[in-house]
């Protein structure tokens, strides 16, 4: 047989494979393009049912499930829509979905509920965990900058001075601080640097609030083993209100609790004051005007409860870190927009322990100039 001969017996061979062949691809082509319709069928189903949902949701409903409320939840879509990736289909997952499955983890932490209750978008534990990724990292770096802000102009100093003054009777107080721990995995390095004093693993976060609970400022950085007052001598607020402080300004600190040191910017409790005296005449308004950054704590994980120390946070901890700056940011914008919010008792105990013997820790010409301005605070506004 010639080579062209088998060349073209080959090719007849080919040729009646195909043929038959045929069927069976088309077969093959037919099912795919049915599969392929129904999962877009079954995902405009879905977003029409969100569409629905959302609609015929009370909106007493809504801020049981997402914490907040309709409106501001149509100021976050619109807000973050610019830094969120957007669906190339029409079928895609939108925006606002993806806001919802986030909103909906910050209020319970977890994955099983992902949009749970009679609300149900049918997303999977690994998209979840997709978009709370990139919604947090959308509001994180869009907007907490924009929405907690620490006073730093007269005016807006005297703004919150006023507030403080007029609802607990203490002056120039510019804010209350203290620090609250974030359950988290134990992390793959440096594990014993995040374990707290209560021996569980953590991230030791540093607020400060004015009187209406607004978060004027946040630390989520340091790891659960670090004192308050490690945390404060390193932050930004303190160096600002001290240099604020060496320049002339008076009368203006935050109140801390007997943990930190007492210092020009930060008046702090007496330690075990004479009943019926002065001192503990300024101690119990002092209790009273500080105790506003204890309810913001328990406003936060009571509204987040993603931040509860029972739901652990499962993420490394700088995107825990993040993960808070966005429940700040969330629970600042509820102010803002007039959503009520429930209270619940904080469970940490404040651990004043660990910072005793730190009184001192800005040296000595500073501890007498705060105990100094205390003893004026107190001949002043508490001298009985």
């Amino acid at each position: 047989m010639s080579f062209l001969n088998f060349a073209s017996f080959i090719c007849f061979i080919l040729f009646q494979i195909i043929i038959r062949m045929l069927p069976i691809f088309r077969d093959v082509a037919y099912q795919e393009e049915i599969r392929r319709l129904n999962q877009t069928l079954r995902r405009k189903r879905r977003r029409i049912r969100m569409e629905l949902n959302l609609e015929e949701l009370s909106e007493t409903r809504f801020k049981e499930l997402f914490r907040i409320n309709k409106a501001l939840f149509r100021f976050l879509c619109e807000e973050l829509t610019p830094y969120l990736r957007q669906p190339k289909y029409l079928s895609g997952v939108t925006v606002q979905q993806k806001v919802l499955v986030a909103l909906r983890f910050y209020a319970t932490g977890s994955y099983q509920r992902s949009v749970g209750g009679d609300f149900n978008l049918g997303v999977s534990q690994t998209s979840v965990h997709r978009y709370v990724h990139e919604v947090t990292n959308a509001i994180n770096d869009n907007l907490t900058a924009r929405t907690i802000k620490f006073p730093t102009t007269r005016r807006e100093m005297n703004i919150v001075k006023e507030n403080f003054m007029q609802k607990f009777q203490f002056p120039g107080v510019v804010g209350a601080i203290d620090c609250t721990q974030i359950a988290i995995l134990k992390p793959n390095n440096e594990e014993h640097n995040y374990i707290n004093r209560k021996g569980y693993h953590s991230l030791n976060v540093q607020l400060i609030c004015d009187s209406d609970l607004k978060i004027l400022s946040i630390n989520a950085n340091y790891p659960g083993s670090t004192h308050d007052s490690f945390i404060w001598r390193n932050s930004e607020v303190k160096n600002f209100l001290l240099t604020q402080y060496r320049q002339g300004l008076r009368r203006t600190w935050l109140l801390g609790d007997s943990g930190y040191p007492l210092e020009p910017v930060l008046m702090t409790p007496y330690q075990n004051p004479l009943e019926g005296s002065s001192e503990s005449h300024y101690n119990q308004n002092h209790i009273r005007a500080r105790n506003c950054i204890e309810r913001t704590n328990g406003v936060l994980k009571a509204r987040f409860r993603c931040l509860l120390k029972e739901r652990v946070a499962r993420y490394a901890p700088e995107f825990v870190g993040k993960l808070v700056n966005t429940c700040c940011v969330l629970h600042n914008l509820c102010i803002t927009f007039g959503i009520e919010h429930e209270e619940n008792d904080n469970e940490e105990e404040n651990d004043i322990l660990q910072n005793i013997g730190n009184q001192n820790i800005m040296g000595n010409l500073g501890a007498r100039e705060g105990e100094a301005i205390r003893r004026s605070i107190v001949n002043t506004y508490f001298n009985i």
